[in-house]
């Protein structure tokens, strides 16, 4: 019987078997991210031509794929060096400008102010009876004629208890009571 080399499956992070550089890179601000993913060798130039051509990024064995995987660690601390002293925004929209795909690394609270989400109305402002009028997040999809989304806010810590515990488990309102009045049930 013909033996194959098995080959290690290991841990590869945000790196991908088959692009480079890829990953995400620390930008101005505290704890802020960019990611970049050069898949091509023309992104390869446009990314280049982005970072000012430097004489690092000549180096021959960097124009191919294979050449830039192989420098991959090289690749990641060159383009965090460039990425350190900006916005993640920025970088991204500079990037991205270039034709080299990139992506700000968002939080929650990037998520109320970015455009796209905006655009398609993902977030929606409801009464909350203890927190007020607050943001829920919506679905990631929208089907036409349809108004997908939250309806209304989050219930209050034991706010239907009553209710399940007649409609679901059948206790009559005097048990019920009973339970409440005891505290086993808020």
């Amino acid at each position: 019987a013909r033996q194959t080399a098995a080959t290690p499956i290991t841990r590869n992070g945000n790196r991908s078997p088959s692009a480079a550089p890829q990953g995400i890179y620390p930008c101005m601000g505290e704890d802020e991210w960019c990611a970049v993913a050069v898949e091509t060798d023309s992104q390869w130039q446009l990314l280049r031509q982005t970072l000012g051509d430097p004489e690092w990024s000549r180096a021959p064995e960097l124009a191919s794929t294979a050449g830039r995987i192989a420098a991959h660690d090289l690749l990641d601390a060159k383009l965090a060096e460039w990425t350190r002293d900006r916005k993640p925004q920025e970088v991204m929209n500079q990037l991205m400008a270039a034709g080299v795909p990139a992506g700000h690394v968002q939080r929650s609270r990037d998520l109320l102010t970015d455009p796209q989400l905006r655009h398609r109305g993902f977030h929606r402002e409801l009464d909350h009876a203890e927190v007020g009028r607050i943001p829920y997040s919506g679905h990631q999809f929208r089907v036409s004629g349809y108004n997908n989304g939250p309806r209304f806010a989050a219930p209050l810590l034991g706010g239907e208890s009553f209710e399940i515990l007649a409609d679901e488990l059948g206790l009559d309102a005097a048990d019920i009571a009973d339970l409440m009045a005891a505290g086993a049930i808020t």
